[in-house]
């Protein structure tokens, strides 16, 4: 009989849950059981042997099986966990000596050197018996797009001439126009270009190196011929906008035809 009286909770139960870890036979249901086992034996101050009530045990590790139940019992008692003692009559209660820690590894130790219960366990067939047979695990098979005798269809001719020109033109535009640019010329060159106007080229060119060419949303231009295009539409649509406004150029009042704005008379 171990004397018990002694025993620290926190070191009982990581010292037992690292031999859990070692133990490659513990299962989950193992585990549980030994945990409520280890609860009622605290509350019965470590007092060894403790008796135990199987209903109860049970209910606090979750086993609803009583096969289970005294299958766990019986490897753990094999095992060297405990010494379990059930009993033969229903008026009487099953009773458990809990090993010491120290104990507890010297019998794990002894089974993981020897290698019994090291093993994995096997696992059934579906016919009846036996262990179930590793399938073979044959070589990977790749649908490779890039073979030429590819039965998908894929078409993996090499670009044609054509197809190259046009994603260097595509190349070449999102190049073009990068950053800022660099005087007001270039900014007319392009304006002539697409169809605009030197005056309308001057006015986006003053107009964004006074903001340090940044747009509204407080973003850099990262590509001025994409922000002068973008210039261009709003200007057209705020324009046609204004069917009543006045043209570019003339100093006549809206509204009053052939009247000039005399701007000699004081207010």
């Amino acid at each position: 009989m171990f004397d018990t009286s002694e025993t620290n909770f926190i070191h009982h139960y990581l010292g037992i849950r690292r031999e859990f870890y070692r133990d490659k036979e513990i299962r989950q249901s193992h585990v549980a059981i030994y945990e409520a086992i280890f609860l009622h034996w605290n509350e019965m101050r470590w007092n060894n042997p403790v008796s135990i009530i199987r209903e109860e045990i049970m209910k606090v590790a979750r086993v609803g099986s009583k096969n289970t139940f005294v299958r766990c019992m019986h490897e753990l008692s094999r095992w060297g966990y405990f010494r379990y003692l059930p009993s033969s009559s229903s008026n009487v209660t099953s009773m458990v000596e809990v090993y010491p820690l120290e104990v507890v590894a010297a019998n794990v130790q002894r089974r993981v050197k020897s290698g019994k219960g090291s093993e994995p366990r096997p696992v059934k067939s579906g016919n009846g018996g036996g262990t179930a047979p590793v399938p073979e695990v044959g070589p990977y098979i790749t649908n490779n797009i890039n073979n030429a005798n590819n039965t998908n269809g894929v078409n993996t001719a090499t670009p044609t001439e054509d197809k190259i020109e046009q994603e260097n033109v595509r190349n070449a535009k999102t190049k073009a126009g990068r950053g800022t640019p660099e005087s007001l010329e270039e900014v007319i060159a392009f304006f002539l270009s697409i169809n605009s106007t030197e005056s309308e080229a001057a006015h986006f060119f003053h107009h964004y190196n006074a903001v340090d060419w940044v747009k509204g949303n407080n973003l850099p231009v990262k590509n001025w011929h994409s922000t002068a295009e973008a210039w261009l539409r709003n200007s057209r649509r705020f324009k046609a906008l204004q069917p009543g406004g006045p043209t570019p150029g003339s100093l006549q009042t809206p509204g009053t035809p052939g009247v000039t704005k005399n701007y000699n008379i004081k207010l």
